[in-house]
């Protein structure tokens, strides 16, 4: 098979292999004229099935089975040049015999189960201009205005079409708008949409920009279906056209638009996948979900970040992270952005939205969505708790209750996690109810353990570990006993997070084994093969605030990876930000 690509690969053509079970389905082509004497006894959907069927049957010309080579390029942030190459289809897709074939329009869900069958894609506004410039035969746009929906119209165009070609073989480029994939498809209110790009003028400007504003039912002669083989070859190492599409600097050998979520065109294999539109929220500037909760809760103030209609699966578990803000923080601070200048300094200390975004590429069995928890405005859980004495611990069941029931179709377990003050949230949660619920997955402090006691959360945690083998505690706290701020102890003797981190961990190694490792830099405690995790940062002078930087520092991908597979899976806690390039103006 190797070689067999090897050879493929050395012509410049890709061969374009029928599927042995399609063959099945026809054994002889079928004459342009006798296709169309077919489909004309069809209504439109009967008919892009038959289309369908013809294709993947093998009823086209010899020269669709043989792709064309693109080779494109691009820079890095560092201005070095970044080669890569794909296939193409060399026309449109069209069925028939060598000599009388005819290009047909389809719906995009049908070009889109084509393009699946053969291991291809749908084309991008980049593909296509790329396309166009890599054509040997260029043809000049030749609109029609009357009828153009109709099975007629889409013959009398391919005629005009063959009379321009005049022959001619090799890669064609001019002569039809393409379908293609676009992030506009995510932008728009609705769902329904087809997009179109293209028709080049002899000058290279298409005549068509991106548009989005038919229903994806409405076709017309001038729609032509461009197939794109999936492998992207990037420095001569194959890639899916997806991991192209994800990575900051290769996606744009195939896409000049950043981002682009939206990978194909809905489909009854794949809708479910690729198009799950959550109830109530809204579209960010990333094409994320966000759903904004005020009022609900006295004093709180709750933003829900999910991941795009494309990448929310419904038939994943959604890994719901209840962060509970640090004290004196907004949640624009907490989810952080790309500074500008001007920025306030708190915008570029904790970056839960790019951490979230770097574990929700790592780690893709969840979907993972965040709901940060703010109390007041710039206060702290601590606060709010204290001013609510009577039913305080009652509001904060009932917040993870409304959050946990929001999701219900999806699958979701619970995360509760937290920085600073935000501890207090989870503490109080757990205080409140009787039993920690079965759906809570993990639990994790960053910096936040203050509250804990062990009289009130010792045996809650300790048999909510016991419980199940999906079960995480995960602990990051430093040495903020010896700092002296303003000229004062930073924390008293036993209300710092090294003393309560030490003291829980200690307390649980009465029920648990624990292996310890010590350096100069950390203090290593794991029990349940790292399920339970302490990593607890020495104090190298005594004098350093590691508070925030145990966040900016991997803190939460370490959180929510720890005990994993996927633990240290391209990022180390105490280490540089791994989720650089996940940092972008909007945060949340």
């Amino acid at each position: 098979m190797k070689s067999k690509l090897r050879r493929i690969l050395l012509t410049g053509i890709f061969v374009f292999p029928v599927c042995a079970a399609c063959a099945q389905v026809k054994t002889d082509k079928m004459l342009g004229k006798e296709l169309v004497n077919q489909m004309s006894k069809l209504s439109a959907d009967a008919r892009d099935l038959f289309i369908e069927e013809c294709f993947n049957s093998g009823n086209r010309p010899d020269f669709m089975n043989k792709f064309a080579r693109v080779d494109v390029r691009t820079t890095d942030k560092d201005g070095k040049i970044v080669e890569g190459y794909y296939f193409v289809a060399p026309d449109y897709l069209c069925i028939g015999t060598n000599n009388d074939f005819i290009r047909m329009p389809v719906q995009p869900a049908t070009a889109q189960r084509i393009a699946d069958k053969s291991g291809c894609f749908l084309s991008t506004r980049k593909i296509s201009d790329d396309v166009y410039n890599s054509a040997v035969v260029k043809l000049e746009p030749h609109p029609l205005t009357k009828d153009r929906d109709s099975l007629y119209t889409f013959i009398e165009h391919n005629n005009i079409i063959e009379g321009q070609r005049a022959g001619r073989s090799g890669l064609i480029a001019g002569h039809k708008k393409d379908v293609i994939i676009t992030q506009r498809l995510l932008e728009s209110p609705k769902d329904d949409r087809v997009a179109l790009y293209g028709w080049h003028k002899p000058d290279g400007k298409p005549i068509q920009p991106i548009y989005t504003g038919h229903v994806d039912w409405y076709l017309d002669y001038s729609h032509g279906i461009r197939l794109v083989k999936d492998t992207i070859y990037v420095e001569g190492k194959p890639m899916h056209y997806i991991d192209v599409m994800k990575h900051p600097v290769y996606s744009r050998l195939i896409s000049d638009e950043e981002p682009c979520d939206y990978y194909a065109y809905p489909t009854e294999n794949n809708s479910r996948k690729k198009t799950c539109y959550l109830d109530g929220f809204s579209l960010n500037g990333l094409n994320e979900q966000r759903l904004v909760i005020k009022d609900a809760f006295p004093d709180v103030t709750i933003i829900v970040n999910a991941p795009s209609p494309v990448k929310f699966d419904r038939d994943k578990k959604t890994a719901l992270v209840l962060y509970a803000l640090p004290n004196g923080n907004t949640i624009d601070w907490t989810a952080g952005k790309l500074m500008e200048n001007g920025d306030d300094w708190h915008y570029d200390i904790q970056h839960i939205g790019a951490q979230m975004r770097f574990v929700r590429d790592v780690c893709p069995g969840y979907n993972w969505v965040v709901a940060y928890l703010q109390s007041y405005e710039k206060s702290s859980w601590t606060t709010w708790s204290k001013n609510h004495p009577d039913n305080g611990k009652m509001i904060i069941q009932q917040i993870v209750d409304s959050l946990r029931n929001l999701f219900a179709p999806y699958h979701p377990v619970i995360m509760l996690n937290g920085h600073s003050g935000g501890g207090r949230f989870i503490f109080d949660y757990i205080t409140g109810v009787g039993k920690i619920p079965h759906d809570v997955e993990r639990i994790a402090f960053l910096d936040s353990s203050y509250g804990y006691e062990d009289s009130l959360h010792y045996n809650k945690l300790k048999n909510w570990l016991k419980d199940s083998k999906d079960r995480y505690l995960d602990v990051i706290a430093y040495n903020d006993s010896t700092v002296i701020y303003n000229g004062k102890p930073l924390v008293s003797p036993t209300g710092g997070t090294w003393y309560r981190s030490r003291k829980m961990q200690k307390d649980l190694s009465a029920d648990f084994d624990f292996k310890t490792v010590t350096d100069t830099t950390m203090i290593r405690h794991d029990a349940l093969n790292r399920r339970i995790q302490f990593r607890l940062k020495q104090n190298d002078d005594g004098k350093n605030i590691y508070h925030t930087v145990l966040v900016e520092r991997n803190g939460l991908i370490h959180s929510l990876l720890s005990g994993t597979k996927y633990e240290d899976k391209q990022y180390l806690f105490w280490d540089e930000w791994a989720y650089r390039r996940y940092i972008f103006k909007t945060g949340y």
